[in-house]
């Protein structure tokens, strides 16, 4: 048997050390997407909390309600328009990442 030739030793590591970046990048950007869909799903939970504290009767505890489902980094705003009131939660997602943004209208039954 023939020793394969010395030109590829080490062929193998070279290539691993080329494809690393490309593999940490997708892996950060995998998480980052994780982390963005708990804030979006975060945000949902906050102004679902909020229209409820609206349905009940309650529309100056709605941004306290939202804001203890979030925590802190959350941007509350509550609207009346007619019948309806719009609750719209923004969550920072930081970084490069869009704000997480969930919103809610509550309107009076007939």
């Amino acid at each position: 048997m023939r020793r394969p030739s010395s030109r590829d030793d080490g062929s193998a590591a070279v290539e691993l050390a080329a494809a690393m970046p490309a593999v940490a990048l997708l892996l950060g950007a995998v998480a980052g997407a994780g982390v963005w869909g708990a804030r979006q799903v975060a945000a949902q939970q906050a102004a679902g909390a909020a229209a409820r504290a609206v349905l009940v009767g309650e529309p100056g505890q709605a941004a306290a309600a939202a804001a203890s489902a979030v925590g802190d980094g959350a941007t509350v705003s509550v609207a009346e328009s007619g019948a309806s009131v719009i609750v719209t939660v923004v969550v920072e997602a930081g970084g490069w990442l869009p704000d997480a943004r969930a919103s809610v209208v509550v309107t009076d039954a007939p």
